[in-house]
């Protein structure tokens, strides 16, 4: 990042490099094993069951992260990406090969319909306010908005390059990273309508997105920052430093905590002690390749999902290869 965007980073941080505060101890707790080979995306934890459920190449595994068993394998998909869960309990996930979204009963894990959307199916979130399901088509460039009453596609708003998270200010707004152009797309949901694109500034290939809807501030998860943005004007009031390889991101308002997973083995964390002031905690470690992350804000514990590594005889290749058998979430919390 440019050194304007450094200059602003550091105004924005109370404490950093040897000065950096302890995060409560927060730390693994336990490895829970998780059936199946193959690789990951996003996992979320349901609201209702709290089981967490976990994308895992071409099924999600249910797991009870309590007592870590099994609750089941939604079988048969292809190319999981994300979940996401409407309030009436229903599952859906999205299926980048086929382009698709499976639906599912959360009771019974059976199938409840089958829903086309755009190209490559990515990210997917629940939008309480509207009550809409929303995906990300990464290859089409676009979003499919899902009415759950009638489980159809309502509208298709297109984006000027590769959706990545989504997050609702939960009064009708949503905001979606967009990875490929460095940039937040801030779009009214009931209208369909792109309403403005916030900068984050030159190369910084943003994933993981949040929002802190008390201050109205976004976190993006970008390549080496969290950088914030302020959501009612898109002006950016911090880039935080963080590990490399991010790919998701949490923000606790409990806590006011926000958590950055990344490919590197550790948690990036900061404390938002206002809207404009953050401190850098110390990094939780955690394993190589727990890059994407997911929050119960009922118990404030976070997971993040990896395997153990080969060695890969490319010496070009940009991850290593995935033992099989070794596939696991790391629970994390005080």
């Amino acid at each position: 990042m440019k050194t304007k965007m450094l200059a602003i980073a550091l105004i924005g941080i109370v404490s950093f490099g040897n000065a950096q505060m302890k995060n409560e101890n927060f730390k693994v707790i336990k490895s829970i094993p998780v059936s199946g080979n193959g690789g990951w995306d996003y996992l979320t934890v349901n609201p209702t069951n709290h089981f967490l459920y976990v994308s895992h190449s071409t099924q999600v595994n249910i797991v009870n992260p309590e007592t870590s068993a099994s609750e089941g394998v939604i079988e048969n998909q292809e190319g999981v990406h994300g979940i996401a869960f409407d309030d009436e309990n229903r599952g859906y996930i999205t299926n980048g090969k086929s382009n698709s979204v499976f639906v599912f009963d959360v009771k019974t894990n059976e199938k409840i319909a089958n829903i086309n959307v755009g190209e490559k199916p990515d990210a997917v979130i629940f939008d309480d306010y509207s009550n809409k399901i929303i995906v990300a088509n990464a290859k089409s460039n676009s979003l499919s908005i899902i009415n759950p009453k009638n489980l159809m596609v309502e509208k298709t708003i297109a984006l000027i390059g590769n959706p990545e998270y989504i997050a609702s200010n939960l009064k009708g707004k949503i905001y979606v990273n967009i990875e490929d152009k460095s940039k937040i797309a801030e779009i009214n949901l009931a209208e369909g309508k792109v309403l403005n694109y916030f900068s984050l500034g030159k190369d910084e290939s943003p994933s993981g997105l949040a929002i802190d809807n008390k201050t109205h501030r976004l976190f993006s998860a970008c390549e080496e920052h969290l950088v914030v943005v302020d959501a009612e004007n898109g002006k950016i009031v911090s880039a935080l430093p963080i590990a490399k390889g991010c790919d998701g991101v949490v923000f606790d308002a409990k806590s006011k905590m926000v958590f950055a997973s990344t490919y590197s083995g550790v948690i990036s964390n900061y404390l938002e002690k206002s809207k404009n002031d953050f401190v850098v905690l110390e990094d939780i470690k955690t394993e190589t390749g727990a890059r994407t992350i997911t929050l119960n804000p009922m118990t404030q514990k976070v997971y993040v999902p990896t395997a153990e590594y080969g060695v890969s005889e490319d010496i070009n290749a940009r991850r290593l290869p995935v033992k099989d058998g070794t596939f696991h979430v790391l629970e994390v919390s005080r």
